[in-house]
């Protein structure tokens, strides 16, 4: 079993201090996210890329891929690819820091800095030199990857927040009287109190999380804001 075992910080830009040791171009695009499946174009090598589940360290499986082929599942995914302007710096202690700036131009544009290590006990024990410019660790943030950014720059539909699977669309029974966001074909500007006076009474469209089986109802009282108890769903449909 081949495990990543990697630290993650943000970072305001390339270091200044140091010189790299390789750069490259990099694209890349993901056929799903949970679990994550990755195509990656590394300057003219085509990887393609599969991630368990995990922050610090997870399962990575990487296959190579021909052009032809990465060029054919480019055309399946259908959507822009991220890109990456890629650099990576020796420090003295012999690791790699490897930082990205991502989607350089778009105004969602980032740059992160991670370093990659043989085993946990060696990740743990890392202490970052000084003078890298490295800002908040992002390590254990879970939300914090680049299949997250994909979904929310790429993506057309929200992410599961307890864990992170493509929500799907649904619909909900419910008997609770409560003020929601008016969604789909009503206009979301308005808001109105259930039961809703175009929709069935009893059954109203929300996404639905197939994978911990959660169904989520945007609602909003307009004086009170989001401190509704949450539905009791009688169950998902759809």
């Amino acid at each position: 079993m081949t495990m990543e075992i990697e630290r993650k910080w943000k970072i305001a830009g390339f270091p200044a201090s140091l010189a790299p040791i390789r750069s490259a171009h990099m694209r890349q695009g993901y056929l799903s996210v949970a679990p994550v499946v990755r195509i990656r174009d590394e300057g003219g090598r085509y990887v393609l890329c599969f991630k368990g589940p995990g922050t610090l360290a997870r399962e990575e499986i990487e296959l190579p891929l021909d052009e032809e082929t990465f060029g054919r599942l480019e055309a399946l995914i259908g959507r822009p690819l991220v890109t990456k302007e890629y650099r990576a710096y020796r420090l003295p202690g012999g690791e790699v820091l490897e930082v990205s700036l991502v989607d350089e131009g778009q105004p969602t544009e980032f740059y992160y800095a991670e370093v990659e290590f043989p085993s946990v006990e060696a990740a743990n024990a890392f202490t970052p030199p000084e003078g890298l410019g490295l800002g908040e660790e992002m390590t254990q943030h879970a939300g914090f990857s680049m299949s997250r950014y994909w979904r929310y720059t790429r993506g057309d539909g929200a992410l599961c927040p307890y864990c992170g699977a493509a929500l799907v669309p649904g619909e909900v029974r419910t008997k609770q009287v409560l003020w929601w966001d008016a969604d789909g074909a009503v206009d979301s500007s308005q808001r109105f109190v259930f039961p809703h006076p175009v929709l069935s009474p009893t059954v109203l469209p929300a996404p639905y999380c197939p994978v911990c089986k959660k169904v989520f109802l945007a609602r909003r009282h307009p004086d009170i804001g989001d401190s509704i108890p949450p539905v009791e769903p009688e169950g998902p449909w759809g």
